[in-house]
């Protein structure tokens, strides 16, 4: 779902399984309304009205219109509101649209865990579209539409390999980079690496956002805006950045998909499927991790949600347990 400034308006688009539909409005509050508005129709089957309209104030009670109403009242306003959105959807396509929200219980939730399970769907994605379940199931409580909700159980997800770049291979990079031309796009490589931010913080990062040597971010993944202070090869990076509306805003992402895929060829990535820019993060993560900053400070850096994302690099760290276990050495006694 997006909405764009068009022709002195605002265009509101919705996508829904092949099929779009846009709508110019003067305000942009009535293109989001009107977006929010589509969403739950083409949810219900229906075909989004050409102007504005307001839900329907009779309660809803089957999963569709529950996954609607969350859609409209819950999702409408986060980054990840489509993505939340689809996977309702795809839960919806499996346990029924039609299906009364009163007689979800443990075993169609059960049948529904076994269902994705057959379709491929692994541990993590089968969490993720049970997540979006939910939330629904909870509006359907707020709604007085049921008491309760059936447990949900998180499924174990398999620890992943954190995918981190070694200072020799950060340095080869960019060194290529410099080699082919495109010296800026190695200093968005080393910016990268050296603040953590994710790609989409950094594209959006405007000059103004720049204050002291310190990135402020107040657009970021998880709500909550963070400072993130600037080495010196990330303020030699943004001074020699030249953006327009901010340093790296020219670093457009097929600019990134393709100069990264040039970088894979160059270092022989061909068969390392985490080898992404996204693992530029994770260097920042497991950087700080290794030499010893306290966790907590790590998570406020990096931006992590919970405790628990950052926990994931600890194991990077094996030299702090080493100090831990010393303290229970026993101690010289010197006459």
């Amino acid at each position: 779902m997006t909405i764009k400034a068009r022709d002195k308006g605002w265009q509101a688009t919705v996508h829904h399984r092949g099929r779009r539909w846009r709508r110019q409005f003067d305000v942009y509050q009535e293109a989001e309304q009107w977006e929010a508005q589509a969403r739950a129709d083409v949810l219900q089957g229906k075909e989004p009205a050409r102007e504005r309209q307001y839900i329907s104030s009779d309660t809803p009670k089957t999963l569709g219109d529950i996954i609607a109403y969350t859609a409209v009242h819950e999702w409408a306003d986060k980054k990840s509101s489509e993505h939340l959105v689809r996977n309702a959807e795809l839960v919806g396509d499996i346990m029924g649209m039609d299906t009364d929200v009163r007689h979800i219980n443990n075993v169609s939730i059960d049948n529904l865990i076994q269902s994705l399970k057959q379709q491929g769907n692994g541990n993590g994605t089968i969490n993720r579209k049970l997540a979006s379940l939910s939330k629904c199931l909870t509006t359907a409580i707020h709604l007085g539409v049921i008491d309760k909700k059936p447990r949900i159980k998180r499924l174990r997800e398999a620890l992943n390999r954190v995918r981190w770049y070694s200072d020799d291979e950060l340095e080869r990079m960019i060194q290529f980079c410099i080699s082919q031309g495109n010296a800026r796009f190695g200093l968005w490589l080393r910016f990268q690496a050296d603040t953590g931010l994710r790609v989409s913080e950094t594209l959006s990062l405007r000059w103004e956002d720049i204050q002291d040597n310190v990135a402020v971010l107040t657009d970021t993944k998880g709500d909550k805006p963070r400072g993130v202070p600037l080495t010196k090869g990330a303020q030699d990076a943004v001074r020699n950045a030249y953006g327009n509306r901010g340093p790296f805003d020219w670093a457009t992402k097929s600019h990134i998909r393709q100069w990264w895929n040039r970088i894979r060829l160059h270092m022989q990535w061909d068969d390392d499927k985490q080898a992404v820019p996204h693992a530029l993060r994770h260097t920042f993560v497991s950087r700080l991790v290794q030499r010893g900053v306290p966790i907590l400070s790590v998570k406020e850096l990096a931006g992590h949600k919970t405790i628990d994302v950052t926990l994931k690099y600890a194991h990077l760290a094996p030299h702090n347990l080493k100090s831990a276990i010393d303290v229970l050495e026993p101690t010289e006694i010197v006459a």
